[in-house]
């Protein structure tokens, strides 16, 4: 392969492979009792690259008591005696992660930039974008294989209990913007790669999850430099990336305003949550939810939920864009039949609808539970995608049963809207415009966060004096 250098052409010549440590290397990184940051640097080199698809990174991921025993989540919930003497020992514990994401829940923040200050890319609310993406083009039989191997995810929240219990191995590929658009990351103002964990609240759940912390040790990047026949300086890039906002509606009739400030987007998708899920331990916080109500029926569990959306609209400005009508679900709410128009733009939003083989989207989200038999016992596994609402485990008379109140939602929900219909690398420019919905739903007075994620575009151009310049 060459590389064009003016007249001349640069080649690859071999390729090495690394192990950078972090620079500002410890024990181990925590959110409760070590440092939340994890910092990586790579010096200036005119003559390697990176070659993005082998960059990794690695290390070992614990879930402790923060008594100062060091005891892990025994997680053993198959106890199905009914004897009362058969007595649950303290040890035996739950506490566990969001099995679809696994570590990448850790995650908070993943920023990228220059040894020199610049900052090419800051993926905010990192773990809520894979909670999104990653069931939307993985299957269940994607989860039991290769993303238990690469992502520490599992296809159930029952293998994720078992795994917990112990120290984890894992190696996650890092999906910013910036480290994924090219075959090549240049090195010529160096790289620098700084992560913000989550707090435990955020990431750990479970019956017992508020006496227990995580860490990760034993960290490091891992790839291939590709050497070049010559020192080879970049004069630009351009690079796809994620920007995040979040703000909170509390009816089932509102308006919001998000102003993106982005002149090339997209994509735009959004998900939503009760705002009380978000950082609590007693519930999943990167689950994919519809409207939620607070629910004082013991029926319920603590949640009622009906069918989500009712009508959205989605404008730029004050002009209808991308889709110039509403998505009315009404009709197919009342009936309880799938949204198609709505689970569609969903999908869309996040890979081409046409090219997208796998999915976790399943009769549950879909309200035809009817595809399926039913689970008649929390105690074996399901063999089914998306599995409604959980509820958390409790311990009772020498037997977990899982009939506590309602802790994680396994729908796979939310809005999306590709500004890109032809998918042609079109994008769209809101640098001067807002970008705004309107949405009626079965809301009733419960607040409820929504994260919106725009995919924009962003160009660095370095002139001949070495001036360096930033367009998104």
């Amino acid at each position: 392969m060459s590389l064009a250098k003016g007249a001349q052409q640069v080649f690859i010549t071999s390729k090495t492979p690394f192990m950078m440590y972090p620079i500002n290397k410890q024990n181990a990184y925590s959110y409760f009792r070590n440092s939340p940051e994890i910092n990586f640097e790579f010096a200036n080199n005119l003559q390697r690259t990176i070659k993005s698809n082998s960059l990794r990174l690695v290390g070992k991921k614990r879930i402790t008591m923060q008594n100062g025993n060091v005891n892990l989540p025994a997680n053993r919930v198959d106890v199905i005696s009914n004897d009362i003497n058969d007595v649950i020992e303290d040890h035996e514990t739950i506490v566990y992660i969001n099995e679809r994401i696994g570590t990448n829940s850790f995650l908070a923040n993943v920023s990228v930039g220059t040894t020199d200050g610049g900052l090419y890319e800051q993926c905010r609310y990192y773990n809520r974008v894979m909670a999104n993406t990653m069931p939307m083009h993985n299957s269940y039989q994607d989860l039991c294989s290769a993303g238990g191997f690469v992502y520490t995810c599992f296809p159930n929240n029952d293998h994720m209990n078992r795994q917990c219990s112990s120290d984890i191995e894992f190696s996650l590929q890092l999906t910013c913007g910036y480290l994924q658009t090219g075959e090549q990351i240049t090195l010529d103002r160096g790289l620098t790669i700084k992560i913000d964990l989550a707090p435990d609240a955020q990431v750990l759940l479970g019956a017992s999850a508020s006496e227990f912390y995580y860490e990760l040790y034993d960290l490091a990047l891992v790839g291939d430099y590709l050497n070049l026949s010559a020192p080879m300086k970049s004069n630009g890039a351009r690079y796809v990336s994620y920007q995040s906002f979040s703000n909170v509606i509390n009816s089932n009739n509102t308006h919001q305003n998000v102003p993106m400030a982005l002149s090339q987007v997209s994509t735009i998708f959004q998900s939503y949550i009760p705002s009380s899920w978000t950082n609590n331990p007693a519930y999943d916080a990167f689950s994919l939810c519809k409207m939620m109500n607070e629910s004082t029926d013991a029926e319920d569990h603590g949640y009622s939920v009906k069918n989500g959306i009712a009508i959205i609209t989605f404008n730029k400005g004050n002009i209808r864009y991308p889709l110039t009508y509403e998505v009315d679900e009404r009709i197919m709410n009342a009936q309880s039949a799938f949204q198609t128009v709505r689970s569609r733009e969903f999908l869309n939003a996040v890979q081409p609808y046409f090219s997208n083989q796998n999915t976790l989207i399943a009769p549950e989200t879909e309200v035809v539970p009817g595809m399926v038999s039913p689970r008649t016992n929390w105690l074996k596994t399901p063999q089914y995608a998306d599995g409604g609402l959980l509820q958390r485990w409790t311990k009772q008379n020498g037997e977990f049963k899982r009939n506590g109140n309602i802790e994680s939602s396994k729908y796979i929900y939310g809005f999306g809207a590709k500004q890109d219909r032809l998918n042609v690398g079109a994008d769209a420019n809101y640098a001067n415009s807002t970008f705004n919905y309107s949405l009626q739903s079965d809301l009733d007075n419960t607040s409820t966060q929504v994260y919106v994620f725009a995919v924009g575009t962003t160009v660095v151009q370095a002139s001949a004096s070495g001036q360096v310049m930033s367009m998104n």
